[in-house]
């Protein structure tokens, strides 16, 4: 090989092992919402809480128009068993937050004072709800409350 080509080669493995640890950097600041997010769908997915295939989603904020102070976005699925049970979307949203809280740092969970959660379910609807969580660690809600059951119209 002749020394252009070792040079051009070498110049391109190191511009390769810069761009990975930049992009390593750069994604460590979402590490926790990552391995708490993984953390959940694998609690939920042993529970039988969560359609099987779907995932929990999470993203933190720092506050929004309604409410103050950082909270937390979840996003989930919930699986046709739960929806059967009484009182199973209520369970479900109480689950998501408590183990949240446990999923992520003591720093970061400690922080936290509202949830939104958002639901998919089935037929194409969505359900949010909110938790709040004042400075004493309880929970307060969901608001809107959820139905015992689903469809809402359903036995319960």
């Amino acid at each position: 090989m002749r020394k252009s080509t070792l040079m051009v080669m070498l110049i391109l493995v190191g511009a390769f092992a810069v761009l990975m640890y930049l992009a390593n950097s750069s994604l460590g600041i979402y590490r926790p919402d990552i391995e708490a997010a993984q953390q959940l769908t694998r609690r939920c997915e042993e529970r039988g809480d969560i359609a099987e295939g779907s995932k929990v989603k999470l993203r933190r904020m720092d506050g929004s128009s309604q409410r103050k102070g950082p909270g937390l976005n979840v996003e989930a699925r919930p699986s046709d068993a739960l929806l059967a049970r009484d009182g199973g979307l209520v369970a479900l949203v109480r689950a998501l937050a408590l183990d949240a809280l446990s999923a992520y740092p003591a720093d970061v969970a400690e922080a936290l004072r509202w949830f939104k959660l958002t639901l998919e379910l089935p037929g194409g609807a969505t359900q949010v709800v909110h938790l709040d969580r004042p400075p004493d660690g309880s929970f307060v809600g969901p608001s809107p409350p959820l139905p015992r059951r689903w469809p809402a119209g359903g036995a319960g």
